[in-house]
């Protein structure tokens, strides 16, 4: 499928996208949010600093709403479950928490894109069992935590971490992970995991002077697939 600004009140709104990935920009200082799950699992977030009745009242009919009510906020966590049981299709409108700094987000089965390049100030972002096949995490610089553990579809779509260089925590636990993975740039990392995939066949962690926890097991790597293993602690 292509992906791009499905939204036509957009500035823009790419008409031949046909999945939202999130990448709507607009002029005014109004952002909307259309996905009425994404809507709804912000107002069930009760960690969030929205209060939540502000929210619902500003929030036009058309799912408008001042970006100044969602700047504030630094932790959002709009994952699924029983109490935020609301199914997540887009997230247009997640660039307007610009100061955003913890994405919590597990067990969305519906959402395939994460577009999280505005989203400059986040330091952990959790994604375990979602349905994602595409992940850009590039623009993160100050990313020190991501967890995207059993998102069964990323494949080989996620592999470079190089622009990470503040990445404590990795997981990327059974993502049907294929080729070799270079974590050489990644010297704060203390925890590693990559096990349950099979198609992983290399992984280098020169440098790589402070892991402290590493779990491999399940994957393709050879005896000699490992670089860089005695520069762990």
């Amino acid at each position: 499928p292509v992906y791009g600004c499905t939204d036509a009140t957009a500035d823009n709104y790419d008409a031949a996208a046909v999945v939202d990935d999130g990448s709507c920009t607009y002029t005014t200082n109004l952002i909307r949010i259309p996905d009425d799950g994404f809507k709804d699992q912000i107002v069930a977030d009760t960690n969030n600093t929205i209060q939540n009745s502000d929210f619902q009242n500003h929030l036009g009919t058309d799912n408008w709403i001042d970006e100044a009510l969602l700047a504030p906020v630094t932790i959002l966590d709009i994952s699924k479950t029983t109490y935020q049981p609301y199914d997540i299709f887009g997230l247009t409108g997640i660039a307007g928490f610009v100061n955003l700094e913890e994405l919590y987000i597990k067990s969305h089965s519906t959402l395939g894109v994460l577009n999280l390049s505005n989203l400059t100030t986040l330091k952990i972002i959790d994604a375990a069992w979602c349905s994602l096949n595409t992940i850009d995490v590039s623009t993160n610089l100050d990313l020190e935590s991501l967890n995207v553990k059993n998102c069964f579809s990323l494949g080989g779509n996620i592999t470079d971490f190089s622009a990470n260089t503040n990445l404590q925590y990795l997981n990327l636990r059974n993502i049907m992970l294929l080729g070799d993975l270079d974590l050489s740039s990644n010297t704060k990392l203390t925890y590693l995991e990559v096990y349950d995939n099979n198609g992983l066949k290399g992984l280098n962690l020169t440098g790589l002077d402070l892991l402290e926890e590493l779990y491999a097991h399940n994957t393709g790597v050879g005896e000699n697939g490992i670089t860089g293993f005695d520069d762990c602690t």
